[in-house]
């Protein structure tokens, strides 16, 4: 298989990564509710800050590689609520939230790691505290 050949078979891969979100909803909610989940539901999970474009591309992006590195285990239908979240800011920043099942098994060490570098990132529960202002 040549360059070529093997460039479109991955981005093949990737379209049918982007196309298989069944069971999965994406919901656009105020801030407000974001902190409700966070305090009434006791869920957490991770908001992207600004992570504008098709947020598809996002879910599957985080989920293959926090799978590939070894920082949550399963699959992204173990791994994930059923909803995700967007947020748009005052200052119009889309922000992305995504609710970890309570069951799901994530290494905090490599996360923490896996966060820094990414950057941008932030814990649901320290965005409700460190974000307000924004909305």
């Amino acid at each position: 298989m040549d360059k070529e050949e093997e460039k479109m078979e991955n981005e093949n891969k990737v379209e049918e990564l982007i196309d298989n979100l069944e069971g999965f909803k994406i919901e656009d909610i105020a801030f407000g509710d974001a902190a409700r989940i966070s305090e009434y539901d006791s869920d957490e999970g991770i908001v992207f800050l600004g992570a504008g474009g098709d947020p598809k591309e996002w879910i599957n992006g985080i989920s293959d590689i926090l799978l590939k590195e070894g920082i949550a285990t399963g699959t992204k239908h173990s791994m994930w609520k059923d909803k995700f979240y967007k947020m748009t800011s005052t200052g119009g920043r889309t922000d992305l939230l995504m609710l970890f099942k309570n069951k799901t098994t994530i290494n905090v060490g490599k996360m923490a790691i896996w966060r820094l570098k990414f950057g941008d990132t932030s814990w649901l529960s320290d965005f409700i505290i460190n974000y307000k202002k924004q909305y």
